[in-house]
């Protein structure tokens, strides 16, 4: 949708650095729409504000009028946002709501301002152009893509530049890669951000071949459990707080492959640059009757999984180490914090 966007030159009270007035949003499936707080299309005489730091002045900021809606259409209509994956497993339904950040994000020249989604919420400046999407053209292949609502603009002038994510929805993902907006609810829109909610992650996503988890030796048999979930909570500030569970053993593990548990998003660090293990988990043994505890641990090629060390002990476990029956391991439970990876 084309939309008229320029540099306000007198608003009577311009928005403070990184702020809004008069936007919100609007879900009337199959479109999606940013309009204004009352949801009254956007207009000459109904203009909403966005002030962002200058590309051009570095230091200054610049007012933004918007005097037009900005929508797209999710797969219930012309689907948009289909064939990007935003860091996903290409082919794989993700059907659980996952918070999707709204970005206001302006061109290179501080001419005009525009609306894009990101898996992320803490970029301050857009991926470079091939990151960012739009309709027909689905490079949006990493958790910190953009995808760009207004598919008329040229995505060159919008590559690296000055952005702030100003509100969250939620989506969902099919299995041919399409895109839904979830019915939108008192937590999503404009200045709200899922900060406070967790999310479940789908199985057999990111890597993971069984129950969240792969093995380092892809022929190995993955330990399965009567139940497994794997929830996250991503923060404003690009923290992702991680918890895993499983319950009852029913596959005992076999092989000599390392376990990974897959995760949502890519870390952004490892231990071996100074940011430490990033969890901890605990086991219920059966036969002791207690508790065994350790440490996560990120395997340095990979940071969409990690592995799972005893205390005490340098060595990872394997997959026989989960053991089926009365006589073995048959519940775990992790959690992680860990800061997510947007410089994509």
């Amino acid at each position: 949708m084309s939309q008229i966007i320029k540099p306000s030159a007198a608003s009577p009270e311009p928005p403070a650095p990184y702020s809004t007035a008069n936007l919100g949003v609007d879900y009337n499936s199959p479109v999606f729409r940013v309009t204004s707080q009352d949801q009254t299309p956007l207009s000459p005489t109904n203009i909403a504000f966005v002030t962002l730091a200058s590309n051009a002045s570095p230091g200054a900021f610049v007012t933004y009028e918007v005097t037009a809606d900005v929508s797209f259409q999710d797969s219930n209509g012309t689907d948009d946002m289909g064939g990007n994956t935003f860091g996903t497993t290409g082919g794989v339904a993700w059907p659980f709501a996952m918070p999707m950040y709204i970005y206001a994000v302006a061109d290179l020249f501080d001419t005009e301002v525009t609306f894009m989604l990101s898996r992320v919420p803490h970029r301050t400046f857009s991926p470079i152009n091939t990151n960012i999407a739009v309709a027909g053209n689905p490079v949006a292949t990493t958790a910190g893509s953009f995808f760009a609502m207004d598919s008329t603009i040229d995505v060159d002038d919008f590559s690296s530049s000055s952005c702030r994510c100003i509100g969250c929805i939620t989506m969902t993902k099919d299995a041919t890669d399409g895109w839904e907006v979830q019915p939108l609810t008192v937590g999503d829109g404009i200045d709200q951000f899922h900060d406070s909610d967790f999310f479940m992650m789908p199985l057999n996503q990111n890597g993971a071949t069984a129950s969240g988890m792969s093995s380092s030796n892809g022929g190995d048999t993955i330990p399965t459990w009567s139940d497994t979930g794997i929830a996250y909570q991503v923060q404003t500030d690009g923290n992702c707080i991680c918890a895993w569970t499983c319950n009852i053993t029913q596959t005992t593990g076999a092989g000599t492959g390392r376990i990974r548990v897959h995760k949502p998003f890519s870390a952004a660090f490892t231990a071996a640059v100074g940011r430490g293990d990033p969890g901890v988990w605990s086991f219920f043994n059966a036969t002791s009757l207690d508790y065994d505890t350790g440490i996560i641990r990120y395997e340095a090629t990979d940071l969409l999984f990690v592995e799972l060390l005893p205390c005490g002990s340098g060595v990872q476990f394997i997959d026989p180490d989960y053991f089926n029956g009365v006589s073995g391991n048959r519940n775990i439970g992790s959690i992680e914090y860990y800061y997510v990876v947007s410089k994509m």
